[in-house]
């Protein structure tokens, strides 16, 4: 049964009426005491979907501090037909974010009592300008069009506040494989800490008690993800192995063409190179420079992510160690971790949760 809050006129409040007994609140009252727009205040008190709890929370203390008593503590859900989820994912060419996108098409058999519509939008992750494409797609976001949004974020301060301007309108969001400190509870994608630290011990197990040089590789610092895989890899090899040491960090962009350009320059400058992990995406580069210098011996090669490129390479033993995160799994995560948040459902930690998965030759699915 749905429950009707009393109704809210459009007159403005002037104060108590006849007899002392105080109006109706009227919706301009209510947006102006909470700070929220007056659409998302008449979905709160018509209880119609796609609104936070955040923002339900903002009325129910505006309309209590107002002095016209309190809302129901629980509203029943009035579910709709269809909802519709924006995903804001990397123009850069890349195998892993073309998998995602299958996924995400697919995603929506995750839910089977609504329809999910998933829309998937490019946009430019561009470290140097702040992430301003960004910024700017989640600034346009309206309730009307998206009720969730799952994006992958630069760690960037405009980015974090980008996000929270969305969360403010009644907009679920949640990120995707790169995270942004604060911005959200809501993050899906492995530990990227502990997935740089198992490379980094990898690495030193498979080059044993030689001395050389190590190559690392990634695609922004400013990306969280990337950021977070090459700290814990310097971590690792820092601390538990002194005969190693780490070249200065590369980064390429995730873009195939630069990432050739640093690896073959790499692998011509340090003939003592031992190891190289690349942390972000672009590895067909990467696979292009060692193809065309083909370094005797070969340092061990640790990459993300099982590209068909990249599977190939593996299955060939051209590289060593491939560490991975299900698309499907992440795809369907945030369907479904999206529609909990519009409906202020419970979400279920364990089936969200993404594991890193350890692939060589010997076990290639």
């Amino acid at each position: 049964m749905i429950i009707k809050v009393a109704y809210i006129s459009s007159r403005r409040h002037t104060g108590a009426g006849e007899g002392g007994i105080m109006p109706k609140p009227t919706v301009h009252d209510i947006s102006v005491h909470s700070g929220l727009s007056t659409a998302t205040v008449d979905r709160v008190l018509n209880d119609r979907s796609g609104v936070s709890q955040r923002a339900r929370d903002k009325v129910a203390t505006a309309v209590r501090e107002l002095g016209y008593g309190k809302l129901p503590e629980s509203l029943s859900v009035e579910v709709r037909s269809r909802l519709r989820f924006l995903f804001l994912l990397p123009t850069r060419r890349s195998g892993f974010v073309r998998s995602l996108e299958i996924a995400i098409q697919n995603a929506p058999s995750a839910v089977t009592d609504i329809s999910i519509e998933p829309v998937i939008q490019k946009i430019s992750l561009d470290s140097l300008d702040g992430g301003q494409d960004l910024i700017a797609s989640l600034d346009a976001i309206s309730l009307d069009d998206f009720q969730g949004v799952a994006l992958f974020a630069l760690d960037t301060p405009g980015v974090k506040q980008a996000i929270k301007r969305a969360i403010d309108r009644g907009i679920s969001v949640v990120t995707l494989v790169s995270d942004v400190a604060g911005a959200t509870p809501h993050f899906i994608g492995i530990d990227n800490v502990s997935a740089g630290r198992m490379a980094g011990k990898l690495v030193g197990k498979y080059t044993g008690r030689q001395t050389g040089t190590i190559g690392l590789l990634v695609g922004s610092i400013a990306l969280r993800d990337h950021l977070d895989r090459m700290f814990g890899f310097q971590q690792v090899i820092g601390t538990s192995f002194p005969n190693l040491k780490i070249l200065p960090v590369y980064e390429g962009n995730s873009d195939p063409e630069t990432n050739k350009t640093i690896v073959t320059k790499m692998l011509q400058d340090h003939p003592d190179l031992l190891g190289l992990y690349s942390a972000g995406a672009g590895n067909v580069g990467v696979l292009d420079a060692l193809s065309s210098v083909a370094p005797d011996p070969r340092p061990v090669v640790i990459m993300h992510e099982l590209t068909p490129r990249v599977r190939d390479a593996l299955s060939r033993e051209e590289i060593d160690v491939v560490l991975s995160q299900d698309t499907d799994h992440i795809a369907r995560s945030a369907v479904r971790i999206l529609r909990a948040l519009c409906f202020d459902l419970d979400i279920i930690p364990t089936q969200e949760k993404i594991r890193i998965d350890v692939f060589m030759a010997d076990n290639l699915p």
